[in-house]
C-alpha cells in the first residue's frame, strides 16, 4: 500500500474512531490531523471537503459490511436459503457494526441537510441492492420484505445490543431468525429459483 493510501486510510479510521467516541458534531477537522499526526492542511490535501467528505469516507467504510452480507448470499436457490445466511451473517458480526454506527443515529438530527443526505445515500444504496435480490424470490413484495428486513436488522441492533436488552429479555439472534423465516414462509413469499 503507498504511503498516500496508507495516510488516507489512517485520516478514516481516526475521524471514525472520534465521531464514535465523542460525535461528528462535536468533532473538529484539527482533532483528527492531530490524531494522525498531520497538519490541517494534509488531511485537506486528502479529503478537499474537510470533514463532510471524512463522513462520507467513513459511512463508505463502515456500510458496506452490510453490502458485503448481501453479495455472500445472493446466489442463495430460495428465499429460505437467502434469508437464512443474510441474517446469519448480519446479525453474527451486528454487535460490533452496530457500535460503530451507533453514532449515526444519535446525531442524525444534527446534521445539516447534505450530511443526511449523505446517510440517506448509503441506507438507499442497501435497501436497492437488497431489494435486488429479494425481487426474484418475492416479486413486488420485495420492496416491502427489503424495508421490514433493514428495520429489523438495525431495530434488534439498537435495542439488543446497544441498550443492553439482552441482559433482561431472552432472545437470541438466533431465534429472531427462525422466527422472520417462518412469517415469511406463512406468507407464501420463498419460492425456489431452481
Amino acid at each position: 500500500m503507498s504511503e498516500r493510501a496508507s495516510r488516507r486510510d489512517a485520516i478514516v479510521e481516526a475521524a471514525s474512531q472520534l465521531f464514535s467516541r465523542q460525535g461528528y458534531v462535536a468533532t473538529s477537522v484539527r482533532q483528527i490531523a492531530e490524531a494522525v499526526g498531520v497538519t490541517e492542511a494534509a488531511l485537506y490535501y486528502h479529503f478537499k471537503d474537510g470533514k463532510r467528505e471524512l463522513l462520507s469516507a467513513v459511512l463508505a467504510e463502515h456500510m458496506p459490511n452490510l453490502l458485503e452480507s448481501l453479495s455472500v448470499c445472493e446466489n442463495a436457490p430460495s428465499l429460505d436459503a437467502f434469508l437464512d445466511c443474510f441474517l446469519h451473517h448480519v446479525l453474527g458480526r451486528g454487535q460490533q457494526h452496530m457500535e460503530r454506527l451507533w453514532w449515526i443515529a444519535t446525531e442524525f438530527r444534527r446534521f445539516n441537510p447534505q450530511e443526511q443526505a449523505l446517510v440517506h445515500e448509503k441506507y438507499l444504496t442497501l435497501f436497492h441492492h437488497l431489494e435486488g435480490v429479494l425481487r426474484p424470490f418475492v416479486g413486488e413484495n420485495a420492496l416491502m420484505l427489503s424495508w421490514t428486513l433493514i428495520s429489523l436488522m438495525f431495530g434488534y441492533g439498537q435495542l439488543f445490543w446497544l441498550q443492553g436488552l439482552q441482559e433482561v429479555v431472552d432472545l437470541p439472534a438466533e431465534r429472531l431468525i427462525g422466527f422472520v423465516m417462518q412469517l415469511v414462509g406463512r406468507a407464501g413469499l420463498a419460492t425456489d429459483l431452481g
